[in-house]
């Protein structure tokens, strides 16, 4: 058991460490066109149907620094922002020295702040899954180290219930 706990903890550790990183990358993004915004158009020049039920994929072109981008994490349709057609123009901030970094006009987080508390739970309950998977590992392995304290049952020894052997007579004098 404390084989799949271990496993357990590996894989909520290695989601809790993905979702920090995702958290932190959005915080720097937001830093960066804190600190330098520059305001673009930018052309929805292509919407991707998701497979399976999952949400399509919105992807808008624009340019920024003498170059053409592309970004497709742009919360549109979410965070009260309408579902564009292709063709829509949109509003964007981008940071000046790192046109990569882009966000929806008047947004703080470039996937939304939806999003980002979303990512910031999801980090908690991957932490409290692999602190949980933890303790379990620690507690079997301890449990596993400590020695036996079963008792052997002696079955020649005369029950206390029951009549001695030897005498025929009873525990009561």
């Amino acid at each position: 058991m404390p084989k799949m706990s271990s496993v357990v903890a590996v894989l909520c550790l290695a989601f809790t460490v993905f979702i920090g990183c995702s958290i932190a990358g959005q915080m720097a993004d937001a830093r960066r066109i804190d600190a330098s915004p520059a305001r673009v158009k930018g052309t929805v020049d292509r919407i991707i149907p998701g497979s399976r039920g999952s949400g399509s994929v919105v992807r808008v072109s624009y340019q920024a620094a003498g170059r053409r981008l592309t970004t497709t994490s742009l919360p549109l349709g979410l965070d009260g922002h309408p579902w564009p057609v292709v063709g829509d123009r949109l509003c964007l901030e981008v940071a000046a020295g790192h046109p990569e970094a882009v966000r929806l006009c008047g947004d703080k987080y470039p996937r939304g702040a939806d999003w980002f508390a979303t990512y910031q739970l999801m980090a908690v309950a991957g932490t409290a899954g692999t602190l949980m998977a933890l303790g379990f590992v620690v507690s079997a392995l301890r449990a596993r180290s400590r020695p036996s304290v079963r008792r052997s049952v002696d079955t020649t020894a005369p029950s206390r219930s029951s009549p001695d052997r030897a005498g025929g007579g009873s525990l009561e004098s």
